[in-house]
């Protein structure tokens, strides 16, 4: 369920945005594309997620290419580890697991048309930390 108040975002000694991400209990986000997945490992990142198995930050791996449309990303974690994964939509389907889209995650986190320039500036100053970028703006005009 989205928060109804706007909440400030922090800023580490970079001028990085910081999200306090909550946890979807049971639920993964769908991605459809890479413009979708790529805003989705900036906000993980922001968020101070990294990739399970790896331990790397959120942009530094491209998973998409794998899956494609079919790719999910757990939006379910613990407070403590904030790791998260990716499967197929098959597999979360079979696993009774709620899958949202990309606009139903930037909802339920109170993702704003603010927070996301705030983020897609700091990203257009420093970049993502992988090679294969894709196109990854926001378009802040959907939201």
């Amino acid at each position: 369920m989205a928060r109804d108040i706007e909440v400030k975002i922090w800023e580490d000694e970079t001028g990085k945005p910081i999200l306090n991400l909550t946890p979807m209990k049971n639920k993964v986000v769908n991605l459809r594309n890479q413009y979708e997945y790529d805003n989705l490992m900036k906000i993980y990142e922001t968020g101070g997620m990294k990739w399970t198995m790896s331990k790397k930050k959120p942009t530094e791996l491209n998973l998409w290419p794998k899956l494609k449309e079919n790719t999910c990303i757990t939006a379910d974690f613990s407070f403590e580890s904030k790791e998260f994964t990716y499967g197929n939509t098959k597999f979360y389907i079979n696993e009774n697991t709620e899958i949202v889209s990309f606009e139903e995650y930037i909802r339920a986190q109170a993702i704003s048309p603010h927070k996301a320039s705030e983020i897609n500036s700091w990203y257009e100053k420093y970049g993502i930390t992988r090679e294969s970028k894709g196109t990854s703006d926001f378009q802040t005009d959907h939201f």
